[in-house]
């Protein structure tokens, strides 16, 4: 199996964006990361009231 260095990069990071399964996944991790630094956020802001 002879693959050209140069295209496989490119086909594997099509391969990776037309399945449909990694959108998923990516969209639920930003999601999620959202989620944690909105977290974050309000437990700060909540800290900083308490401060105050």
């Amino acid at each position: 199996m002879c693959i050209n260095p140069q295209k496989q990069p490119l086909h594997l990071v099509n391969a990776i964006f037309s399945s449909p399964s990694f959108v998923r996944r990516l969209l639920f991790i930003i999601a999620r990361y959202t989620l944690f630094i909105r977290n974050i956020t309000y437990s700060a802001i909540k800290q900083g009231l308490y401060l105050f």
